[in-house]
């Protein structure tokens, strides 16, 4: 993934703009080694990743339940 970013000017501290958010993919129809940009919304991306964190935390707490049962904790 690239992000470009662009520093905001006359500020008194220093500060960055997102402007373009892009993914690096293989590229399927040309030789090994090369890749294809797609250009994403960065609200898209963002939105993506904290689906894929509430996921990720969901199936923790399963897991975490299931250990739990196979040691007998639940009676």
């Amino acid at each position: 993934m690239a992000i470009d970013e662009e520093q905001l000017l006359g500020l008194s501290f220093v500060a960055y703009r997102r402007v373009a958010t892009m993914l690096q993919t293989p590229a399927v129809s040309a030789p090994p080694g090369r890749s294809t940009s797609l250009s994403i919304d960065p609200v898209e991306l963002d939105a993506a990743l904290l689906r894929d964190r509430q996921e990720t935390a969901g199936h923790a707490d399963v897991s975490s339940a299931i250990s739990f049962a196979e040691r007998g904790a639940f009676i």
